[in-house]
């Protein structure tokens, strides 16, 4: 059976089993079904048309988040507790007070195996994670994560974040004056501007409305990555790659907010 067949049932299967979950073993059941689906792609992908790869990463994107949205109604969300003690205490005056804003929880856990981060700016976080991410609407973020199954992220402005290792897919949307570093199976970048990627990947990497992208080779790596422009697949101006980039060491060492001065601008 070709890609294209063999896709289209295993989502017309997954859809139904979105449909029939009721609890969280059925939850992570789909998951793993939809992560075998993210494999065979991800094994296929190199061969596709370009055409076909933006397809089927948007409708696998679109699986992750009917999947998730299922999963908030099935699963209740465990109570959230803050990394450290003086943030906690500081809330709590902003909730006795009601004059100070309450800031957003950093992390958001879905289950044992998922966890969004999501809402949040000016925090530091340090996580390890077996399981997907999902990764928005973050600003001055430093970042680590240890590991993950695939990770989705859009709207990420002036940030560091360490991915660590990904088994899977690694998709980045509207990102802009940010860092990325991962060591992933594939990579994808769309809609985003002014951004150092320092990344290890088994495939190509993709771009697609991009410009000021710069790659840099990961230090498990042994070459800087292969880079693909979906919109100038010949010869592109919107990336540059290079062996290092300014800040990349203290990044990798510590966990620090005022990194954040390395970003690009």
């Amino acid at each position: 059976m070709d890609f294209f067949n063999e896709f289209k049932l295993d989502k017309k299967e997954l859809l139904q089993l979105v449909e029939n979950a009721t609890n969280i073993n059925d939850i992570q059941s789909t998951r793993a079904k939809l992560g075998v689906m993210q494999t065979k792609f991800n094994e296929s992908a190199d061969i596709l048309p370009a055409y076909d790869q933006k397809s089927y990463t948007v409708q696998l994107a679109e699986l992750t988040r009917i999947l998730a949205e299922k999963q908030a109604t099935v699963t209740p969300a465990p109570r959230f507790s803050f990394r450290n003690k003086s943030h906690a205490k500081k809330m709590n005056v902003a909730q006795n007070s009601r004059t100070v804003q309450q800031t957003p929880p950093l992390e958001k856990h879905l289950d044992n195996t998922s966890v969004v981060i999501a809402d949040i700016s000016n925090e530091v976080c340090d996580k390890g994670v077996l399981g997907s991410l999902v990764v928005r609407n973050i600003e001055s973020i430093v970042a680590r994560i240890v590991r993950t199954s695939g990770c989705h992220a859009h709207n990420i402005r002036k940030c560091i974040i360490n991915f660590g290792n990904i088994d899977g897919s690694l998709f980045l949307q509207n990102i802009t004056n940010a860092i990325i570093v991962a060591n992933c199976h594939q990579f994808r970048m769309h809609a985003s501007e002014n951004v150092v990627v320092c990344l290890k990947t088994t495939s190509t990497a993709v771009i697609e409305d991009c410009k000021g992208i710069v790659f840099v080779k990961h230090p498990k790596s042994d070459s800087i990555p292969s880079v693909s422009d979906f919109d100038s697949p010949l010869s592109s101006d919107n990336f540059t790659t290079s062996e290092r980039y300014n800040g990349l060491d203290d990044i990798f060492d510590s966990l620090d907010i005022n990194h954040l001065k390395f970003t690009p601008h």
